[in-house]
């Protein structure tokens, strides 16, 4: 018989018995998960669909599905963006992947919400189902599913702003002629080239000083362990703490720079409508002008050849240039002033989201995107005469 005393300390033979027997059981079940069932290559599959890490097949995937997606979230088909999911992984370096890894892969739509379109409820999943779910859990693989929401939107707006900016290198010399846009024109690549400093900054730092560095040091421990708790154990860390440095946390601090990230991102979507818009004036400006040209060409033809009986009425068709020219300056004008409201709107929204990285004392990646962002103290300079202006409201 053992007394209480010891007991309760656990200095029976059982419990050390227990233990070993636990260990060994541990140890064995990682060996038949790596084995078996092939534990790592499904978490790096995680890492290269849910994370992003297969960079060729998400440029394919924008790029095929970008007329998909630009539809209302309720118009999409989901058959349609399977089909395309398919194509991206046969042409891209993800189809020398593993049978079951793209078996496994799968499109999922998000329940809409109003006014949403297919950008905003589309993402990937992957079956977790059999032994591997010891690993991903429920929990994990909706931890997966914010972290995807985040970077795939991340990666939207990288993918809006570098059409943008090939647009504008044709623009500039297709429009070069045509002064009355000259100067918006200008503007508008001037804060498409901010915004693009912006984004390319976030982008590094959630890819690279982040993710990366969190799964280099997930994939040693994995290297490391020798049991399957050690490797539960480094994967819960891996994704509370990506969690909290990709601002996708429910804490009010990550909460908060996801938010102020969110609305920047959707006042780039309207810097992308202005854009189109612009587009559009310059090339009706372009046609009307074809147009006028050709009209001119015919007149002076006919004239050549002494034939009089031509009505030729310059004002059908447009021709006005003194009514067209103003149209044009008008419509120049008021894209100028709303391009004006979106460049204010934009750099008090990226001051805002800077004071938010500096309240992170300690926090080194964090503290080093905020100095790249603010290389030259723009929004630093902002920043104190915004104070300065308020104090004196004061």
């Amino acid at each position: 018989q053992w007394d209480e005393a010891s007991i309760r300390k656990g200095e029976l033979p059982c419990a050390s018995i227990i233990t070993s027997a636990y260990t060994l059981a541990s140890k064995t079940l990682l060996r038949i998960m790596n084995e078996e069932f092939s534990l790592p290559l499904h978490v790096r599959a995680m890492r290269r669909y849910l994370l992003l890490g297969q960079g060729d097949m998400f440029i394919l995937l924008m790029e095929q599905m970008k007329d998909e997606l630009d539809f209302p979230a309720d118009h999409l088909l989901r058959h349609s963006l399977t089909a395309i999911l398919d194509g991206a992984l046969r042409s891209s370096n993800a189809r020398y992947d593993d049978a079951d890894v793209k078996r496994r892969l799968d499109v999922k739509l998000l329940e809409p919400l109003q006014h949403e379109v297919g950008w905003d409820i589309f993402s990937l999943s992957y079956a977790t189902d059999g032994p591997i779910s010891a690993v991903f859990s429920s929990y994990h693989v909706y931890t997966y599913l914010k972290v995807f929401k985040f970077l795939w939107r991340v990666k939207r707006v990288d993918f809006v702003l570098s059409s943008i900016w090939s647009e504008q290198k044709v623009e500039s010399r297709l429009f070069s002629n045509i002064k009355e846009l000259r100067n918006v024109l200008h503007r508008m690549s001037l804060v498409g080239s901010e915004m693009i400093h912006f984004v390319r900054q976030i982008q590094h730092y959630l890819l690279f000083e982040v993710l990366e560095a969190l799964w280099k040091v997930f994939m040693d421990s994995y290297d490391k362990a020798v049991d399957l708790d050690t490797v539960l154990k480094a994967h819960d860390v891996f994704l509370s703490t990506l969690e909290h440095q990709l601002f996708v946390s429910e804490t009010e601090s990550a909460q908060n720079k996801k938010s102020q990230l969110r609305s920047i991102f959707d006042l780039i979507f309207k810097f992308q409508e202005l854009h189109k818009t612009l587009h559009g004036i310059g090339h009706d400006e372009l046609d009307r002008r074809v147009r006028g040209a050709y009209r001119l060409r015919t007149r002076a033809t006919r004239t050549r050849f002494g034939d009089e009986s031509d009505n030729f009425d310059e004002n059908e068709g447009g021709f006005d240039d003194d009514a067209a020219r103003e149209a044009l300056e008008r419509q120049a004008h008021e894209s100028l002033n709303a391009l004006r409201v979106i460049s204010t709107t934009y750099e008090n929204m990226v001051t805002t989201f800077l004071g938010l990285l500096s309240d992170e004392e300690g926090n080194e990646n964090t503290k080093s995107l905020r100095s790249r962002i603010d290389f030259n103290s723009h929004y630093s300079n902002r920043l104190r005469e915004r104070n300065l202006s308020e104090f004196e409201r004061m």
